[in-house]
């Protein structure tokens, strides 16, 4: 749920965790209701050319832009829909996580061959310290390393995150959401977090105190023609500047009856 906001976090998360939804069914057209999503994988492309090559030339407001690799994460899910493997590439190395929901736990087993295991919920998500979820299955505050994170729903979509320093009561930054609510939104990439917002994200605002100043991460995209997402394009855009610019494409593999 929580979000990095610096150009360099967006390259790897961006959206990753901030916004999570309903059933992985809830975010695929009619076309595709009676079939399950098996995989789902998202390959990022920045204009920040981290290895400095490029893969794709695009024109990106009237100039031609290079765009770079830069990682790959690839999601396979149960019949349930929830994620039980990541394989993430960096850099094209691959690191990959598996989960097991177990009745009373969930289990990650690292690429280490490490195990985590954390207590589930009545509701089946993931139990940790300073994690509150709403009676409809939202995660509305975290609290970690000495900060307080609340997070704000309506309609089935987050409209707002606050970031407190656990001492204040004033919040250091405020985040407001805008949603395409004729869209569902992409797959759920952590279905042990609580629930996903409903639909496409099409911006965010970051607004920082005591300075106020302010920043927008606003989102494009293409679509497919059964209406997914294949490609998002994602800009941080302030008063005086529009950059770096981010790729993300999306491709599914589904499991119909």
């Amino acid at each position: 749920m929580k979000l990095p906001f610096t150009p360099s976090a967006l390259l790897v998360t961006a959206f990753s965790l901030a916004l999570s939804a309903c059933s992985v069914q809830d975010h695929l057209r009619p076309e595709t209701e009676k079939c399950r999503i098996s995989t789902f994988s998202v390959t990022t492309k920045s204009t920040d050319l981290p290895y400095g090559s490029y893969d794709e030339i695009l024109e990106m407001d009237g100039n031609q832009t290079k765009f770079e690799y830069v990682s790959n994460r690839d999601y396979s899910f149960d019949e349930e829909g929830r994620v039980i493997k990541v394989t993430g590439f960096a850099s094209r190395s691959a690191i990959a996580e598996t989960y097991q929901y177990l009745p009373e736990v969930f289990k990650v087993i690292n690429w280490d061959k490490t195990e985590t295991t954390f207590p589930r919920n009545e509701q089946g998500y993931q139990v940790r310290p300073g994690y509150v979820y709403n009676s409809e299955g939202y995660l509305i505050q975290t609290e970690t390393s000495g900060e307080l994170r609340k997070y704000t729903y309506v309609g089935g979509n987050l409209v707002k995150e606050e970031l407190f320093n656990n001492s204040s009561a004033t919040p250091k930054s405020v985040t407001v959401y805008e949603y395409d609510l004729s869209k569902p939104n992409l797959p759920d990439e952590s279905t042990f977090t609580g629930k996903k917002s409903r639909n496409l994200p099409t911006k965010m605002t970051i607004t920082e105190f005591p300075s106020i100043s302010s920043r927008t991460l606003a989102f494009s995209y293409l679509f497919d023609e059964k209406g997914q997402v294949k490609r998002r394009i994602s800009i941080f855009v302030t008063d005086s500047s529009r950059s770096p610019y981010q790729l993300d494409d999306y491709l599914y593999t589904f499991t119909c009856q």
